[in-house]
Parts: structure tokens; C-alpha cells; sequence
């Protein structure tokens, strides 16, 4: 029995299956004798060991979730070391619908409307952008005060992305904020995948940033956690890099070094709006372009037949008959007028004229509207803008059925709707992609912010807040602050409101509350007339009497 306890299992000696099994089956055995053993011990150590392994194994199994999420290999791997997108459609061919007219008015449409948002402020009701300090999720605009330190810091964080980093302002090789903010949002509307490099330094500093080649990334193996550790890649700080540039279907190099040009979760962002949790998107995300495939494919058809049918003139508009045998001579010379007086731009819709005895025309063509051109133009074109989730009429596009796709019929009412559906979506995710990539990584004290995204009528922030005075939800002083950013002052500011002066003279002149301490004062609540005992002695009296005596007797 001693001598099976000490035993050392030769694996290489194993031939059979059976044999393995039952080798197998001793080694568990053996394996939870140990932990057991080293866990009933007497000696500290040994309980420590089995602790930490206990502990490794429920990290390790924490780190791996038991489904899927990305396509097994057997899928969609390619063996290149990267996970392949599988769109229905390839990048080059989304770009090159991006450049079709109404989808390039789309997204130029958003980029100039984001581009208002670029400029620093520090007024919340103005549109731009601001850094601000960051504050717990129960404290309020009033318990954040702003010192000089944190002034000088916010300029510093603004400073760098202003101008793409550390000293960049020459830099050509990074992007600046408007830039950065350009190319991303034409990135993420056309592929739905916007990427960011960030460039630091040895230290590990954040010290610049340019946006990349959105095309051209993608995920590596790493980033699934039943293919982490399959990968000769190193590890820095406990992490593996998750993406990489891909040419033609191979992972880029480094000249110089002859490295894969791979990144590290800190060293490329990677934003996705329309995620997904199918497994067989392997983690890519769904263009708006993907979806839109066949209605941009009935628009092209629409505009090439009707490109066409102006150019060339292959379909004519109808034909002339003249019956009976004519004079050749004098149909050539009609055949001959009629073109040069009618004829089309490069002698399209030519009209043919053939020989007969009396003159009648043939149409051979409808009208536009007969053949519902417009109408069928026009939906494709609300179908677009609906799944891009923006107006027509902010494209300067008129159409009748717009309201009724939209489900708003007034103007301000779908321009509000687009703005809550499009245009919002667009800034949170940028605003999301620069605090985790940069400004935390200057400073996770602050913050990036948008102003003005949730800007309400000025004149209707007024009369709400006339209403909560009036009602008493809000006092004069919170009101003065509020707009003037300061304390009331009552010796010196000077409020011309009825109701404020009506109640400042109460107070001067005194009111019943004023009268009641007078008489608490005097310590007499029944005080009379002084002249009560003698009349002779009022002045009042004394005037009325010399007043008779003069004029009256």
C-alpha cells in the first residue's frame, strides 16, 4: 500500500486508453490528498500554499466566463492571428458608399453640427466643451469648488487636447481636437468603428494622440479569454495586446524592429456604437451602411437610368409616321428642321421620322410622375435618413411624407427628435472614448464634458423659474444667484420687482408685527390720547378754534 502512495506515474509508459484513464483518475486523487493534507496542517506555510492555490484557480476561473463570445474557431478563425470581421461587405467597399450624395450629406451633416461643439467654454448653457472636477453621485453644482491649483490644471488638460498632446502644436504627425473630432465621427458613421493611437512615453505618460486608419484594425486572438495565453505576445502588466494593423489580410510590421505592430488595451482605442452581443459578429460592430446595402443599391439603379435616360436618349420620346410615298427631298429637309429646332442636349431623344402619307405622332413615354420616379426616390431617401436617424429638412431636403415617417408634423418638434436620436448618441460616445483614453489618464480627478447638449429655450428657463418664485419653490436669493452668480446684496443691489418693493416698504414703515413690538415696548397695550385730559392743549383744537374765531363769527 506504501509502495502505490510513493509512486511516480511514467505517462510515457502508458499504451493503453484505459490505463490513462486510470492514471488520470489517480492523479485527482492524489491532487485533492495533497491540498487536504496541506490544508489540515500544522505548519503555516503549508496552509498558505494551498490558500494561494485555491485562490489562483477562482481567479482563473472568475477571468473566463463559460459561454462564448466571439465565434469558435472553427467559425471565422483564420489562422493569421487576428479576428476577421465578418461583414457582409468589406471596409473599402463602405467608404466608397460613404462618397454616394445623400449619405456624404449625412455624415458632413453630423461632423459640422459636432464641430460647433468643439470650442472650449465655461458656460454650461453654451454649446462646446469644458473640463470640470470630477464629483461623487450624491453631490450637487455647489459642493464642487474650483481652486487655483485646479484652475491651472483644467488648462492644462484643455491645453492638451487642444492641441493633441504635450508641445504638439507643430506636431504634424497628431491630430488636434478638431481635427480628432473630424475624422472619428466620419469613421464611426461610415464603419461604425472609430480608433484613436495614444502615444507615451517610457514612463508610461500620456503624451500624444492621432487618429488612425479605422479600416485597418483589428482584434487579435488575445482578446477572447479561451484564446489568451495560445500567443507568443508579451506581458506587460498583466495584460496581453488586443489589436493590431492589418494590410491585406496580414499583420503590419515594424521596419526598424521587425515586430508585429500590435497595441495594448491603453495604446489604441477601439469605440463601437451599434454593439452586438451575437457571437458571430466576433466582437465587430454593424455600419449603418450594412444595413442600408439595398436601398442604396435601388438609389444608384434610380439615378443611372435616369442619368442615362437624359444622356444617351436610348428610349425615344415617341416617332413621326407620314403615310403615303413623300418627296424625299422635302422629308429630309423636315427631318433636318426638326432636329436642329428640337433635338436634346448631345442629340439625345432623337425622334425618328418615317415615310408616309399624312403626318401623326406615336408617344412612346409617360410622365415622371406616371411612373412614380419622385415618390419612389423620395421614400429610399427617408429610409436613409431614418436609419441614420436625422432629419431630411436638415439636409434641405423638403418631402410631404416626412411627418408621417417621423411621427412629428411640426419642424421644431423632428429637429428636436433628430437631435435626441442622432446627434446626442454621437457626442456621449465621444465624450466616453476621451475620459477613459485621455483625460483620465492626465488626471482622474476631472472630466470631459459637453455644454449645451440639453439647451431649452432661454425665454422658457425664465418663466420656470418666475413660476417656482412666485409659487414659492425658490427664493429671491437663490434666484439672484443663480443668474448672477453672486450673493444678493440688499444695502446695494437694486430690484425692481413690484413685489420686492411692496415688501421693502412694509419693512421700512412697519408692518402689524412691527406695531405689536412697539406696544410691547411702551409696556401700556391700552396707550391713549395724551390730550385726552386736556383738549385746550391740542394743537388740532387750538387750530380749529382761531379758525372760527376769524372767520366764522
Amino acid at each position: 500500500m506504501e509502495d502505490r502512495k510513493n509512486r511516480v506515474i511514467d505517462l510515457e509508459t502508458v499504451n493503453d486508453l484505459n490505463s490513462l484513464d486510470n492514471a488520470i483518475t489517480e492523479l485527482s486523487i492524489k491532487k485533492a490528498a495533497l491540498l487536504d493534507n496541506f490544508l489540515t496542517s500544522k505548519d503555516p506555510n503549508d496552509i498558505i500554499k494551498a490558500s494561494n492555490y485555491i485562490s489562483n484557480i477562482q481567479e482563473k476561473d472568475k477571468r473566463i466566463p463559460k459561454t462564448y463570445i466571439y465565434s469558435p474557431e472553427h467559425e471565422f478563425y483564420n489562422g493569421l492571428g487576428y479576428k476577421a470581421s465578418p461583414r457582409s461587405i468589406t471596409y473599402n467597399i463602405l467608404r466608397a458608399m460613404s462618397r454616394i450624395p445623400i449619405i456624404s450629406t449625412i455624415i458632413i451633416t453630423r461632423i459640422n453640427q459636432i464641430q460647433n461643439f468643439c470650442n472650449f467654454t465655461t458656460d454650461i448653457q453654451r454649446p462646446g466643451w469644458t473640463i470640470r472636477k470630477k464629483k461623487g453621485r450624491f453631490d450637487d453644482d455647489k459642493t464642487v469648488k474650483l481652486t487655483d491649483d485646479d484652475k491651472r490644471e483644467i488648462d492644462r488638460i484643455a491645453t492638451f487636447l487642444e492641441e493633441g498632446g504635450v508641445g504638439s502644436k507643430w506636431n504634424t504627425d497628431r491630430d488636434d481636437f478638431d481635427i480628432f473630432v473630424k475624422k472619428f465621427t466620419r469613421d464611426s458613421l461610415e464603419l461604425d468603428q472609430a480608433c484613436c493611437e495614444h502615444q507615451r512615453s517610457r514612463n508610461g505618460e500620456l503624451v500624444g494622440f492621432f487618429s488612425t486608419d479605422s479600416a485597418t484594425i483589428r482584434m487579435l486572438e488575445t482578446i477572447d479569454p479561451r484564446n489568451r495565453y495560445e500567443n507568443t505576445y508579451k506581458e506587460v502588466n498583466g495584460y496581453l495586446p488586443i489589436y493590431a494593423q492589418v494590410y491585406n489580410n496580414r499583420i503590419l510590421e515594424d521596419i526598424s524592429t521587425g515586430e508585429q505592430i500590435v497595441f495594448y488595451p491603453w495604446e489604441m482605442s477601439f469605440c463601437i456604437r451599434n454593439q452586438t452581443s451575437d457571437m458571430r459578429n466576433n466582437g465587430y460592430g454593424i455600419s449603418e451602411l450594412e444595413i442600408l446595402v439595398e436601398v442604396i443599391t435601388w438609389l444608384l439603379y434610380g439615378m443611372q437610368y435616369n442619368g442615362n435616360f437624359f444622356k444617351q436618349g436610348s428610349n425615344p420620346k415617341g416617332f413621326f409616321t407620314i403615310k403615303g410615298n413623300a418627296n424625299q427631298a422635302v422629308l429630309n429637309d423636315f427631318r433636318q428642321a426638326w432636329r436642329s429646332m428640337v433635338a436634346g442636349v448631345m442629340n439625345s431623344h432623337k425622334i425618328p421620322i418615317f415615310e408616309g402619307q399624312e403626318i401623326n405622332w406615336v408617344d412612346m413615354q409617360h410622365s415622371n410622375k406616371d411612373m412614380e420616379f419622385q415618390q419612389w426616390n423620395e421614400f429610399l431617401m427617408l429610409l436613409t435618413c431614418s436609419v441614420y436617424r436625422i432629419d431630411p429638412s436638415e439636409l434641405g431636403f423638403r418631402f410631404k411624407q416626412q411627418g408621417e415617417i417621423f411621427g412629428q408634423d411640426g419642424q421644431k418638434e423632428r429637429l428636436e427628435h433628430s437631435r435626441e436620436k442622432g446627434l446626442k448618441p454621437l457626442l456621449v460616445i465621444l465624450q466616453k472614448e476621451i475620459n477613459k483614453y485621455k483625460v483620465s489618464e492626465l488626471n482622474p480627478k476631472f472630466e470631459f464634458v459637453w455644454t449645451g447638449i440639453d439647451l431649452d429655450d432661454e425665454g422658457q428657463i425664465l418663466d420656470n423659474d418666475v413660476k417656482k418664485l412666485q409659487s414659492g419653490l425658490m427664493s429671491l436669493e437663490d434666484g439672484f444667484e443663480k443668474y448672477s452668480g453672486r450673493k444678493l446684496n440688499k444695502d446695494k443691489d437694486t430690484i425692481l420687482n413690484p413685489v420686492y418693493l411692496q415688501y421693502k416698504q412694509m419693512n421700512i414703515y412697519g408692518g402689524e408685527q412691527a406695531n405689536m413690538e412697539v406696544d410691547e415696548e411702551t409696556g401700556d397695550e391700552n396707550f391713549g390720547n395724551p390730550f385726552a385730559e386736556n383738549p385746550e392743549e391740542n394743537p388740532f383744537v387750538k387750530g380749529l378754534m382761531t379758525y372760527v374765531d376769524k372767520n366764522l363769527k
